[in-house]
């Protein structure tokens, strides 16, 4: 199941970087030392924040997703085998939160190994710019960890921001914040302690992030951001916009140059079109079933990792009937294609 999952990751991590137009990593130069790590980050877009994460990180990242998921024994056995971890939430009943110690226990098993674990506080994903209200799950695998004095644990914050959520060949940054050492906290009382360390970490990734806090107005601030085209790829700037229109300041204008690539093959598009014709009514049909648009991205990249290649292998296939195996050196050409098809954003 260890080469299954190496020979996976390596696929995924290819084929992450095609799929997004630039992945910009800020700060992993604090990442240096032998770990273990608790990546603590914000959860905007479903599977595609983890994803993400694992596949920038050389050693190995392992996830504490929902247990819901992990209900059917096959199911279960896959994610596993994907260093997918479950943890409990109050959604799914009071008694099932008793079942998340074994998880925190597994999780510093995990870090005695010197690999890292990465977790989604805020307990549901939402494709709103905000950091929503965090819960205190991550504070107790770090108490846990605590305990062994010769772990040395840091915890990390992380902030994912995307200049779009939905669209393919969009971009992406990952921020890390500063490694804080979990034996800076949870001195006793320990509610005092995960109480301090958790507004600690809220701060620390709300800086990360595009962070529009002002529930009541926050569908202004938004509109207002992106009528000046502000980059949500540089959270630092898009905090800084988002306080001047708090302030009821006005924002400058702002843009992102078209990239030469797409200007060179617009031309082209009505070929492009036309080949991925197929799998672009595919998943116009298989979106509309999409209930929680959160997902549109994950399920748009699973998608393309399986459906579309499939669907390339297929037709140079049988272009190599008649025309021989050289075709399948076209293949760079056919996931061109794809690119010149979406405007980048």
């Amino acid at each position: 199941m260890q080469a299954f999952y190496l020979i996976l990751k390596y696929y995924v991590t290819v084929a992450i970087h095609f799929y997004y137009r630039q992945i910009k990593v800020v700060g992993k130069e604090k990442l240096k030392g032998s770990g273990p790590f608790l990546f603590v980050a914000n959860h905007q877009n479903a599977f595609m924040d983890g994803v993400l994460v694992g596949a920038i990180n050389s050693s190995p990242v392992h996830f504490l997703i929902r247990a819901d998921i992990f209900k059917k024994t096959w199911a279960a056995a896959l994610l596993k085998s994907l260093k997918l971890l479950p943890v409990y939430r109050m959604r799914d009943g009071f008694s099932s939160l008793n079942k998340n110690q074994k998880q925190f226990d597994e999780c510093v098993q995990i870090f005695l190994k010197r690999e890292s674990v990465l977790i989604f506080p805020e307990g549901n994903h939402s494709d709103t710019r905000r950091l929503r209200p965090m819960s205190k799950g991550f504070t107790r695998i770090a108490f846990e960890a605590q305990k062994h004095s010769n772990l040395n644990l840091k915890v990390v914050p992380v902030g994912i921001n995307y200049s779009n959520h939905h669209a393919f060949n969009a971009r992406v940054s990952i921020h890390y914040g500063d490694p804080i050492p979990v034996s800076d906290y949870f001195m006793e009382p320990l509610a005092a302690s995960a109480a301090l360390f958790k507004e600690r970490i809220e701060k620390e990734i709300g800086s990360l992030i595009a962070n529009v806090q002002d529930e009541n107005r926050y569908a202004e601030i938004v509109s207002k951001l992106n009528a000046s085209g502000t980059d949500f790829f540089n959270p630092h700037e898009a905090n800084e916009r988002i306080k001047k229109i708090m302030q009821g300041e006005s924002v400058t204008q702002g843009s992102q140059p078209i990239s030469l690539y797409y200007k060179l093959f617009t031309p082209l598009r009505p070929i492009a079109r036309l080949i991925n014709l197929p799998v672009e009514i595919g998943w116009r049909k298989f979106s509309r079933t999409i209930k929680d648009s959160a997902f549109i991205t994950s399920l748009k990249f699973g998608y393309g990792i399986s459906v579309v290649q499939s669907y390339y292998l297929t037709i140079m296939a049988i272009a190599s009937i008649w025309l021989g195996w050289w075709v399948f050196a076209l293949y760079p050409l056919l996931l061109g294609s794809l690119k010149i098809l979406r405007r980048p954003l």
